[in-house]
């Protein structure tokens, strides 16, 4: 089993390797590292519930595939940003490999040193998407400290496949097209609070180029919400290998990233008199 097989269109620093002893029998262990700079953590305090979207943890995921095991350590990790950062580890924890993929859930709370203190950690959730060629990708990393502070990993590079569907915008019903071909990775970018849309493999209409490379939608207004993000500009103009395409401008662009599992998108190309609806669920 192999995780984290990205597509070309992510330029994730995020590392895997597999580890084996000098001496004696080997485990099938895989090993991830995501950096701090790659990802943010949504934080809601229960208390007051109020939303601080502070900057990301280094994350290091061991996986033993052997026993089905999960170790997480967290380092430099801020959940409230009148404290200073923490880091501790969780013990080897429990896995279970769905359809879907490779899912931890552990509700109970677990008493971890955090330097000269000590936490709670509970509701841990990390879940991998299974995708088609056996590979895996970590798409949701989530937890409670101390049965307060409910904390989302806001990943900066979101991947998405489903249906994109297209429209006559004066008919709907005039030779309506779908297709499942399009990629989607949206990355944000939490210091200016912009969202850009990258398009593999594009097709809104029958007889577009299957040549056409990445498209991307840059530069687009980003407010968060309790478990993403949405994002929306009245008009942006496509890029295609950085040349920029002002003839086939999009308008009335709207998007919702659920953390981990959805992609709502919708947008017009006036060229075409078209209307573009994805429904995208994590990748």
């Amino acid at each position: 089993m192999k995780f984290l097989k990205f597509l070309p269109l992510l330029f994730l620093s995020a590392f895997i390797y597999t580890s084996c002893g000098d001496d004696g029998p080997t485990e099938n262990t895989q090993a991830l590292t995501i950096q701090s700079s790659l990802n943010y953590v949504s934080v809601i305090d229960r208390d007051d519930n109020t939303q601080s979207v502070l900057i990301g943890a280094d994350y290091g995921i061991l996986v033993n595939l052997d026993r089905s095991t999960l170790q997480l350590n967290v380092n430099n990790f801020q959940y409230d940003a009148s404290e200073r950062a923490i880091s501790f580890s969780l013990p080897e924890l429990r896995m279970d490999y769905t359809k879907t993929g490779w899912q931890l859930n552990a509700p109970d709370p677990i008493r971890v040193q955090a330097g000269a203190s000590e936490v709670t950690v509970s509701d841990i959730k990390v879940y991998f998407v299974l995708r088609a060629d056996g590979s895996q990708n970590l798409a949701t990393l989530a937890f409670v400290i101390d049965g307060r502070y409910e904390v989302t990993t806001f990943f900066t590079h979101n991947q998405f496949i489903g249906e994109t569907r297209s429209t006559d915008i004066s008919d709907p019903d005039d030779k309506p097209f779908s297709t499942n071909q399009s990629r989607y990775l949206v990355i944000f970018d939490g210091k200016t609070k912009k969202a850009e849309v990258q398009i593999a493999y594009p097709k809104f209409i029958d007889g577009m180029p299957s040549n056409l490379g990445i498209m991307r939608f840059p530069d687009i207004p980003l407010t968060y919400t309790k478990d993403g993000f949405t994002f929306k500009t009245s008009s942006l103009i496509p890029e295609i290998a950085n040349v920029p395409y002002p003839a086939f401008a999009i308008t009335h662009l709207e998007g919702t990233v659920v953390a981990g599992k959805t992609l709502s998108l919708t947008f017009e190309c006036e060229k075409y008199n078209r209307k573009v609806t994805v429904a995208g669920t994590a990748y």
